[in-house]
């Protein structure tokens, strides 16, 4: 499916959260936490995107999604302990 004026990882959000289907959502940050963590080693999103895809069966792309999400909810300082919640 293409839309005009919307990217890939819009794209894929749309496909994972309105329809439900399988997709890896990627942007900058999930490319960067791929990259650091050792799944993959790419130089561009679309590339992390593939080499997620690679790794997780079909019926799983939605829970690769799902723990990006989480990750990324959380607080962090760039040493990579966790930032003190301020309210």
């Amino acid at each position: 499916m293409t839309l005009p004026g919307v990217g890939r990882k819009v794209a894929n959000c749309v496909m994972v959260y309105a329809y439900a289907e399988p997709a890896i959502p990627v942007d900058t940050h999930v490319h960067r936490i791929a990259n650091r963590t050792g799944l993959v080693k790419t130089k561009r999103p679309e590339q992390t995107e593939e080499g997620l895809k690679a790794l997780y069966p079909k019926d799983r792309w939605l829970d690769v999604n799902e723990a990006f999400v989480l990750h990324g909810s959380r607080p962090a300082s760039p040493s990579g302990r966790t930032a003190p919640f301020v309210a």
